[in-house]
């Protein structure tokens, strides 16, 4: 066991100092942070196994804990994971989600622990926002191949969503709002938001982190239909007047959901941590 976590605090030096020059030549601030939390990800597991390693007596035989190099896949598998791979792509672009996880489940019956299969299955949860599952196979990924500066970006990327959902308890838990959390945190989707806008506008834009554009909403919103109510109590013979303070209420909430969709096409255009 002591040669394997030498190895493995070796190949963790290696992978952080790879990090670090990837960080210093990295001019985006949201990339900055990205990779710096997955330094401190990787100099964590560093000290931790330099502590198990502190602890095993001088003779340990220890059978080893790590887990094992993948099998080599044979020229059948590679031929099946490439002909699954871009079935899933196919699949994809046409919109059919359920058959992309069918034919990437089909792929980790195939070769479960191959580090592509294994980036797909951290792709198809961090497309469904559950950034502690993709973690976990964009960790597995990372082990068979280190190398990869794109699946390198993706566990980044995941280790700071995750971060953001844990600050988010975590402020729930201290009660504080948070809702009022910094663009750069936000752990929703435009679409998601300008649904939620669409019902009660202004809560779009707290959850995309943008708390003034929310109150302005929700307040010229609340307004509109005091006053279609107040027009309905104390004018009653002009119900056009209802009609227009009610139509204004609506055109408030397209404006809200819109302000959201327009908000997603502007993220959409900044370099993502997605290669």
């Amino acid at each position: 066991m002591r040669e394997k976590l030498q190895q493995k605090i070796e190949r963790l030096q290696a992978q952080a100092q790879k990090v670090e020059t990837s960080l210093h030549k990295e001019k985006d601030p949201y990339v900055q942070k990205a990779l710096q939390e997955h330094l401190s990800q990787i100099k964590s597991d560093i000290d931790k196994t330099a502590q198990r390693l502190s602890m095993l007596p001088p003779d340990a035989v220890e059978e080893t804990a790590q887990r094992a190099a993948p099998t080599p896949l044979t020229g059948q598998q590679i031929a099946a994971l490439d002909n699954l791979a871009r079935q899933v792509q196919v699949a994809k672009r046409r919109g059919q989600a359920a058959q992309a996880t069918e034919l990437i489940r089909q792929m980790q019956q195939v070769a479960p622990e191959s580090p592509q299969v294994l980036e797909m299955m951290g792709d198809e949860f961090a497309e469904r926002l559950a950034w502690p599952q993709a973690k976990e196979y964009y960790e597995k990924a990372l082990y068979y191949n280190p190398k990869s500066a794109g699946l390198e970006k993706k566990y980044a990327n995941v280790v700071l969503r995750t971060s953001a959902a844990t600050a988010m308890v975590e402020a729930m838990r201290a009660g504080e709002n948070p809702l009022l959390i910094a663009k750069e945190d936000v752990v929703t989707t435009p679409k998601m938001a300008a649904a939620m806008s669409f019902f009660v506008p202004g809560t779009g834009q707290l959850l995309l982190g943008d708390p003034v554009a929310g109150g302005i909403f929700m307040g010229c919103w609340v307004f509109s239909w005091l006053l279609a109510y107040l027009m309905h109590r104390f004018v009653p013979d002009k119900p056009f007047l209802v009609i227009v303070c009610a139509g204004l209420a609506v055109l408030v909430m397209i404006i809200a959901a819109g302000a959201c969709l327009s908000e997603g096409k502007k993220r959409n255009q900044k370099p993502t941590l997605m290669p």
